[in-house]
């Protein structure tokens, strides 16, 4: 982002950042370096489009810059979000449960808490649903615990590192 922005200055060029997660919720959790900080907050305060994944995305965006959302942030539909019902599809494929997959490394940043409170709440739901976790990381044992102590043991596959990751 910073190397796009620098190079764009007095070019007349546009440039969209792409924001995939919480940035205010990140920060607070990651604890971001302070000159990284700044540095990335002067630089999404001058861009005029953002694309975000979700609503929850570009709202703590807008917390984490401490201004209101501009008319240049747009959210690309996500199921997650509220305006989109995902229960017709669920219904329709209600034999088969709802397969759910994480591809990456199982450490802090990537909140794996989550991951377990999202089969909770299908749950809760009577939406049937597995998790494949295709990974590895610091947090792996204690995911496993923890998928353990609340009853999801049966619901999470951990297939550890790959490299055939697309048969996933």
């Amino acid at each position: 982002l910073y190397m796009a922005y620098a190079a764009s200055l007095g070019l007349g060029k546009r440039v969209i950042a792409w924001v995939h997660g919480p940035f205010y919720e990140l920060d607070a959790f990651a604890r971001m370096n302070v000159v990284h900080r700044r540095a990335c907050q002067f630089v999404y305060r001058r861009l005029k489009e953002l694309v975000f994944v979700s609503d929850h995305a570009r709202t703590s965006m807008a917390r984490w810059l401490e201004q209101a959302p501009s008319t240049g942030w747009q959210v690309l539909p996500n199921f997650v979000d509220a305006m989109q019902d995902l229960a017709p599809r669920l219904e329709r494929d209600a034999g088969t449960p709802l397969r759910l997959l994480f591809v990456g490394r199982i450490a802090e940043e990537k909140q794996p808490h989550l991951w377990l409170d999202t089969l909770v709440a299908l749950n809760l739901k009577a939406v049937p649903a597995q998790l494949t976790i295709v990974g590895d990381g610091p947090l792996e044992d204690d995911l496993k615990s923890a998928a353990h102590e609340r009853g999801l043991a049966a619901q999470v596959t951990f297939a550890g590192r790959r490299d055939n990751v697309g048969d996933y």
